[in-house]
């Protein structure tokens, strides 16, 4: 469960072939007044770093979009 309101995101990796979600994450959202972008704010959701073999696979050959389902 999400406690503190407005601090995390539900986000979904879609596969960009057949339009499907392959990965589901939370992230802690990331407010800095001088550098707040939607990029920046929701920062994990678009890092390519610290996932697996099969995400890389994935996001490799079909490429992918960052859809941010829940704040």
């Amino acid at each position: 469960m999400i406690c503190e309101e407005g601090k995390h995101y539900l986000y979904r990796h879609i596969r960009l072939d057949r339009n499907e979600v392959f990965y589901v994450g939370i992230g802690s959202k990331i407010k800095k007044n001088n550098f707040k972008t939607y990029t920046n704010e929701f920062k994990r959701a678009f890092s390519k770093d610290n996932r697996n073999k099969h995400w890389r696979g994935i996001v490799n050959k079909y490429g992918y979009k960052v859809e941010v389902v829940l704040e």
